[in-house]
């Protein structure tokens, strides 16, 4: 028994940890509810130790990056201050190419504001931790030259996005932090002498491509909607999860499928939307699925904040890489 592993405390959500005094190398943890201090009440079942945890649900609602949503001179006369485009999870180089056409062409048309990227722009193949688990760890000369080869193709097709937004009335680009783009963050932390070089932020120049890079795990609010990646909550229903869990309005991509959800509050009623994915959906590009069925589907997102603070968003699906983007038919196949 002495020689097995100890394992990071993890819960079924994988995230907190077992109350003080559990010694337990495997411990199972169970959440007993909430008391009014804002703290968790946990339990080890193996050693049945009790004790309090910090609910970081709540953490997370107060790391926002506050945006007041901004007057359009030329479309405020029709009562719509903003109009933002959301596009989701591309993970460069596994976009699906067609449905990348459609955004780009969107983002021409849409006479838009604001552009958000919810995350996962890259897929980072080359700093995967599955990957060293699979092959043991690869010398560092060998890995570097693997990285740039992928970042050079990265580059290439991010360029694309840009030049589109650059066509357009899009002034101001925000990019809320995936877990596939962390995985760069995660990996100059074994190698700290390249955290200038390789960290996700420097590495593809993101804020010299004028984006505001949102945090990893953070959200960035605009008017009474919020934008994050999408990896907080999940589950089958993870749009329902995500607006019980944070009683938000409230637009993500992480989990592929397109979900939405409203749910009626004390202040009135709120949303969550799962947006879906950008990505190559065929088994080739998902090896890892081993050819599992999903409900992952294309979609972009559009809304306009009104004067009165209220807002709509408008799902765009993308469907065999066609869409119809306000009344304008759209084929990506061309």
């Amino acid at each position: 028994m002495d020689n097995i592993p100890e394992r990071k405390p993890r819960t079924r959500d994988g995230k907190r940890k077992p109350p003080d005094g559990c010694k337990c190398k495997k411990p199972v943890v169970h959440l007993r509810g909430r008391n009014g201090s804002g703290k968790i009440r946990v339990s080890c079942r193996n050693c049945n130790k009790w004790g309090l945890i910090d609910d970081i649900t709540r953490k997370v609602k107060n790391k926002l990056t506050r945006v007041n949503v901004r007057t359009n001179p030329i479309r405020s006369e029709t009562g719509i201050l903003q109009r933002a485009i959301v596009s989701p999870d591309k993970h460069f180089p596994l976009e699906d190419h067609p449905a990348m056409n459609c955004l780009k062409r969107i983002i021409e048309i849409a006479n838009a504001d604001t552009y958000i990227d919810l995350g996962d722009v890259v897929e980072g193949d080359s700093v995967s931790q599955y990957k060293t688990k699979v092959k043991g760890k690869i010398p560092l000369d060998y890995k570097i030259a693997e990285i740039d080869a992928e970042v050079k193709d990265i580059k290439a097709r991010w360029d694309d996005i840009d030049e589109a937004l650059d066509k357009s009335s899009i002034t101001t680009k925000y990019l809320t932090v995936g877990n596939h783009d962390e995985r760069f963050d995660r990996f100059v932390k074994k190698y700290e002498v390249l955290k200038d070089q390789y960290g996700f932020i420097p590495l593809f120049k993101v804020k010299e491509r004028g984006y505001k890079p949102i945090p990893y795990g953070e959200m960035l609010k605009i008017g009474r909607l919020h934008f994050y990646h999408g990896h907080h909550a999940g589950g089958i229903f993870h749009a329902r999860t995500h607006l019980l869990r944070f009683g938000i309005n409230v637009i993500y991509g992480h989990h592929h499928s397109i979900q939405h959800y409203e749910l009626g509050h004390i202040d009135g009623v709120k949303s969550a939307t799962s947006l879906g994915c950008l990505k190559d959906l065929s088994g080739d590009a998902n090896e890892w699925l081993k050819n599992l069925s999903h409900g992952w589907g294309h979609a972009v997102a559009s809304v306009d904040w009104y004067d009165d603070g209220n807002y709509v968003t408008n799902i765009h699906r993308i469907i065999g890489g066609k869409t119809v983007f306000y009344g304008e038919y759209i084929d990506g196949n061309i």
